[in-house]
């Protein structure tokens, strides 16, 4: 009897073993179940979270992305990438997709062409995946033309520019950052243009991924 108490102790002993060691495991399956997730990354200034973000989450999720939203407030194309770590969130995420929202402060800047070293910097970063930079909608009459530096700094990566429905869209007493329901307006048609003409099934992650930001760059100097 002792015997076959000592047996029965062992094989409960390793039992108790093995379980902690299937815990672990599955936690750890699903662990790499979530991290398998495409990662949409959308960065940019306060605009981000101006209902634009809100607006996107959703439909992002529901195509079955992690979408992750980062923004600075009083973000410029300039101090961004040092502010929210971007280079680092760009290595350690690994998106699948970037979206970019900047240059709302600096519509009325004097001098536009001062800050195009940056949008550059910053197509240089996003570019290492497919990308878009998603153009904040016109808030000023006075704007000086950074849009445009944008626009043309942007490839390799796509331009989204709500300009049409600017006048259109509500804002807060600032009457600057969009309202929930205007950041609502501009994620619609943010969405309608990305996924125009693209078959059923296709993911806005999918595009192919866009040329070396270095080969992108020439003729136009170096950030």
């Amino acid at each position: 009897m002792q015997k076959g108490g000592s047996a029965l102790l062992l094989v409960g002993a390793l039992g108790l073993l093995v379980m902690p060691a299937l815990a672990e495991k599955s936690r750890d399956e699903k662990k790499g179940e979530k991290q398998e997730k495409p990662v949409v990354l959308h960065v940019g200034d306060s605009f981000v979270g101006s209902g634009f973000a809100q607006g996107l989450k959703p439909r992002f999720e529901a195509l079955g992305a992690r979408y992750v939203s980062i923004s600075q407030t009083s973000g410029y194309t300039t101090t961004l990438p040092r502010q929210i770590g971007l280079e680092e969130k760009m290595k350690n995420l690994k998106p699948a997709l970037v979206i970019l929202t900047i240059g709302a402060n600096e519509m009325a800047m004097p001098v536009p062409e001062d800050h195009a070293h940056a949008a550059r910097n910053l197509t240089r970063i996003i570019s290492q995946a497919p990308c878009i930079w998603a153009l904040p909608p016109r808030w000023t009459d006075k704007e000086t033309g950074f849009r445009k530096i944008m626009e043309r700094e942007a490839p390799p990566c796509r331009v989204h520019d709500p300009e049409e429905i600017a006048a259109q869209i509500p804002r807060l007493a600032d009457k600057i950052h969009p309202t929930l329901k205007g950041g609502q307006l501009w994620a619609d048609h943010f969405w309608a243009w990305m996924t125009r003409d693209k078959p059923e099934g296709w993911k806005p992650w999918e595009e192919p991924r866009p040329a070396a930001s270095a080969s992108a760059s020439a003729g136009r100097g170096s950030p």
